[in-house]
């Protein structure tokens, strides 16, 4: 009988301080201090086109509206050399007349906006690089549905200044004709995609997604770890079609970027990452890349070869 009474008391310690935390509830209003505006400013600028920025007024956490600026002031320097203000077009467009960016140089731009900080970017426009070879080994590896194919880039570094790349693989759709459910022929767009799997070190390093069950669509890196030297790439590229027929052009957009642009795609494959990895509910929060001074966004260089096969 003790021993019982023993047991009984126990329980009863145990349960009694749940018991506590469900009638201590209370329902608490936060209040959430809304910070001051600041313009957003967003510009990619390549070689030989007008720069196009848009300008916006940053917003509440739960806002999910834009508000565009159309009235801004925005300036554009080349080398610090004060070049033409910019027009607006439409929606918080932003367009140059005069300037189109040339390589090797630095261009800025500063936006002022009444009742909001003025805001100041400074990028530059990489060269175009060419100095790679790349070899598309035609071995089919069917697997789920899955056709896998072998990509060989080989890439020479021979610069004493700091260079970035991002370089992405696009395999056309094809609209073909397949059997349906119902034993009838019917035209389709394929749906066609092209991530990248690698073991290479270089790009381990790089801390890119290239080892998991669906790799990358992006190539982001920097010849930190290669710098005069060349590096051999060996890639995995795989769509959701397994038609040997379909694949009759691939498309491989190599990049030679600047930091900024480097920083900032870095920081979105962190994001993505970030998306991707269970629980989701349990992450530390990523406080996204800009180069706009006094504001968010991004205003970055990039130059653009494309090679096909």
């Amino acid at each position: 009988m003790r021993n019982n009474l023993y047991v009984i008391g126990n329980i009863i310690i145990l349960i009694f301080p749940l018991f506590l935390l469900f009638s201590c509830e209370k329902e608490l209003e936060i209040q959430l201090k809304e910070a001051k505006p600041r313009l957003v400013v967003n510009c990619l600028f390549t070689e030989n086109e007008n720069f196009l920025l848009t300008v916006e007024k940053s917003c509440f956490i739960f806002d999910t509206t834009y508000t565009f600026i159309n009235n801004a002031k925005v300036k554009l320097f080349e080398n610090d050399i004060f070049i033409e203000n910019l027009t607006n077009i439409d929606s918080g467009r932003y367009i140059s007349n005069i300037c189109k960016p040339t390589p090797n140089n630095y261009y800025s731009i500063t936006v002022d906006y009444d009742g909001i900080e003025s805001v100041i970017a400074k990028s530059y426009l990489p060269s175009k690089f060419t100095d790679f070879d790349m070899e598309i080994i035609r071995n089919f590896h069917i697997d789920n549905n899955t056709t896998y194919h072998f990509l060989k880039l080989k890439i020479r570094d021979n610069s004493d200044i700091e260079n970035y790349y991002f370089f992405e693989g696009i395999m056309d759709s094809i609209y073909t004709e397949i059997l349906n459910q119902n034993a009838e022929f019917e035209w389709v767009w394929l749906n066609v995609m092209t991530l990248f799997k690698s073991e290479n070190k270089i790009l381990k390093d790089e801390n890119l997604s290239l080892t998991n069950d669906w790799g990358t669509n992006k190539l982001i890196l920097s010849d930190y770890f290669f710098i005069n030297k060349e590096i051999e790439l060996d890639l995995t590229f795989y769509s959701s079609s397994t038609l040997e027929s379909d694949y009759k052009d691939f498309k491989l957009y190599f990049y030679n970027i600047s930091k900024e642009y480097y920083l900032y795609l870095k920081k979105i494959d962190l994001i993505d990452k970030n998306l991707n990895v269970s629980p989701y509910f349990i992450k530390d929060p990523i406080q996204m890349y800009t180069n706009v001074e006094n504001g968010f966004g991004i205003f970055a260089g990039y130059n653009c070869y494309v090679d096909s096969i």
